[in-house]
């Protein structure tokens, strides 16, 4: 019987083919990213330990997928910050209905946490100082804007700015993240390098990459589980600047890329979902006790 983390990789793979199909039926120039672009490399498929997947896209193809993403399968949902008063990023999530992938031990809220994947912006990175300070500035208000509940609940304080941010209505915030996306998104054509939206610009966690290695003209594929998806042209120069030392697999003992989760591909959110506040351990506890 397979384990909960590979029925888990059976629903990214179908997600992965899902969305990737998309893009390339709406002329959307898409690559795998992060950690399912090491599996490829390494693996030829998912990193066995993996949780989620990965792609990105420079900012002129994000603006086109979100366009359309709408007209995606209705088993899927795209949540960011348009769509979802909780999100918590600033790039999208499409996520898998009816599973749960969460931390076992953390507070939950009211969110989507269906299987993920990620879709990562390849930002063009501003080549004058004052870009860069309105990129930081952008970037800063648009993590502000999102939603922190899952932080208050474990105890963290938030600055007074970012709590007067989060007071205003939805509608203000997402119109003011909306503004600050618009500064913070450069096309690649305007950089030679770029950067993933996951990272802050200008703190010691960015990583700049050449944008040329993001030409949709080079791009190749490359084979993963039963298929090929597409792939930067220079897929162990991105995995070097990203990892370092990627071809060397982590210790056993930090293989979790997201910590000890929960895992449920049958079953929504809106099904385990008891109490606000509470993590899934405790559901569970409680489950087995009223059991």
């Amino acid at each position: 019987m397979n384990s909960p983390l590979e029925k888990l990789h059976t629903v990214l793979l179908d997600m992965l083919k899902t969305v990737m199909d998309f893009c390339d039926d709406h002329g959307i120039v898409c690559f795998l990213d992060s950690g399912t672009l090491l599996g490829a490399v390494r693996h030829a498929g998912f990193i066995p330990w993996d949780d989620d997947a990965d792609i990105c896209m420079d900012a002129e193809n994000y603006r086109k997928f979100l366009e359309c993403a709408h007209e995606l399968p209705e088993k899927l949902f795209v949540q960011n910050y348009r769509t979802d008063p909780m999100m918590n990023v600033i790039w999208t999530k499409v996520r898998r209905r009816s599973t749960t992938v969460l931390p076992l031990h953390a507070p939950m809220i009211r969110e989507d946490y269906g299987a993920c994947l990620d879709v990562f912006v390849m930002n063009g990175y501003a080549q004058n100082a004052l870009g860069r300070f309105l990129q930081r500035k952008a970037d800063y208000r648009l993590r502000a804007l999102m939603n922190k509940d899952a932080l208050r609940m474990s105890g963290e304080v938030l600055p007074e700015q970012i709590e007067a941010l989060q007071r205003l209505p939805y509608e203000q915030r997402r119109a003011s993240a909306l503004r600050a996306e618009r500064i913070l998104l450069r096309n690649l054509q305007d950089s030679g390098e770029c950067y993933n939206i996951f990272y802050r610009p200008g703190h010691e966690e960015q990583i700049l990459m050449p944008s040329a290695l993001y030409d949709p003209q080079k791009r190749i594929r490359l084979p993963f589980e039963d298929t090929e998806f597409w792939c930067p042209q220079d897929p162990e120069q991105v995995l070097e600047l990203y990892y370092g030392d990627w071809r060397t697999p982590l210790p056993e003992d930090q293989r979790a890329v997201h910590g000890e989760l929960f895992i449920d591909t049958e079953h929504g959110i809106d099904y385990w979902f008891r109490r606000e506040g509470m993590s899934m351990a405790e559901i569970l506890q409680q489950d087995s006790v009223v059991e």
